[in-house]
């Protein structure tokens, strides 16, 4: 079998083969096969961009048969050529080194361990994909103002993170009860909000333990960012919803709130 030449005919039947030879045993089948996976898995998140496939191809009972957790590597490495093959675009879920920020708040979030999070203007999920491959059981509420983005978020719940949601929402009007999530983030988004009493008040309100934000911290040429913060000014509005255990610090020209409810 000739393993250059997967997008050359359908990937079911690739993956058809692929589990048939392992079955088989052949010994240099499964050496491929093995190192093509690892290979895949590490430049993309494939569980999450399977899920997606299966999202947007949920009409295919085949993608479906089975739960997401419950898939094999080779099936989730078939799903996703079968989302090639349909022209999805996939490379949101490739893996990068990971944006600085990023990285810190994975780390903060394995000491923490959230049970609920809620994401505000998720986006294309630079933040997302990366706590959803860390933390897949932790139950997650997205918003975003773009109906695509919620579109996109909504396909990965219905192809297997069950515990995923998305809503299209203001962050300056939130439908959620007071102390609904144990996390709220907030991530590049204070910078394009025009009312920032109303958006503080909101992300504070729904929160039960921690508030997280990310927001540039020099000037840049953006012409939607409105606004531009300092420690100073983030540290007010934060006391002026009542919390006063804040933490700021500073990576490659943003600044990283971490704020704590008493």
């Amino acid at each position: 079998m000739n393993f250059s030449k997967v997008g050359t005919f359908p990937a079911f039947l690739f993956l058809m083969e692929v589990i048939k030879r392992i079955k088989n045993n052949l010994p240099d089948c499964r050496g491929r096969i093995s190192q093509k996976i690892m290979e895949h898995n590490d430049q993309y998140f494939a569980k999450i961009a399977a899920a997606y496939v299966r999202g947007k191809l949920s009409g295919e009972e085949l993608l479906l048969e089975k739960p997401l957790e419950d898939l094999s590597p080779e099936e989730v490495e078939g799903i996703f050529h079968y989302g090639k093959e349909h022209e999805l675009k996939l490379y949101p879920f490739k893996r990068t080194r990971g944006l600085p920020r990023v990285l810190v708040l994975l780390g903060l979030f394995s000491s923490i361990r959230p049970s609920s999070l809620l994401d505000i203007g998720t986006g294309r999920g630079v933040f997302l994909y990366p706590f959803l491959d860390k933390f897949p059981k932790t139950k997650v509420e997205c918003i975003d103002k773009k109906e695509v983005h919620v579109d996109d978020l909504l396909a990965l719940k219905n192809g297997g993170y069950d515990l995923l949601n998305a809503r299209n929402h203001d962050v300056r009007e939130l439908p959620y009860e007071n102390n609904s999530f144990q996390v709220v983030t907030a991530l590049e988004v204070l910078e394009h909000i025009d009312d920032l009493e109303s958006a503080f008040q909101e992300i504070t309100r729904v929160a039960s333990d921690w508030i997280i934000c990310s927001m540039p911290s020099k000037e840049d040429d953006n012409e939607e960012h409105i606004n531009l913060f300092t420690k100073e000014s983030v540290t007010a509005h934060f006391n002026n919803c009542g919390i006063h255990n804040i933490k700021i610090s500073y990576t490659h020209e943003h600044m990283l709130v971490i704020a704590k409810k008493s």
